[in-house]
């Protein structure tokens, strides 16, 4: 989502750990990962594993996010059969 608050797609359980990583980022100045949960238009949720950095002389984030949703639900599916 280009230009916007990434914050206000986070379910309400993620915000904080994500608020936390955004801070280590700064601080560290290193580039952090973590798996997000972003909730659509339409009220679904899709999974996220994002990158993000911390770019101190425009003094912006940068994140990535590559959904993977369907990975995530296949390998639920896998360890029910199991």
């Amino acid at each position: 989502v280009l230009q916007s608050h990434l914050i206000a797609y986070l379910s309400p359980d993620i915000r904080d750990k994500f608020r936390d990583v955004l801070k280590l980022a700064q601080e560290t100045g290193t580039r952090q990962e973590l798996e997000i949960v972003m909730l659509t238009a339409k009220g679904h949720t899709k999974e996220f594993v994002c990158s993000l950095i911390w770019i101190p002389a425009q003094k912006l984030y940068v994140c990535v996010g590559h959904d993977v949703t369907e990975k995530k639900q296949l390998e639920r599916s896998k360890q029910q059969f199991i």
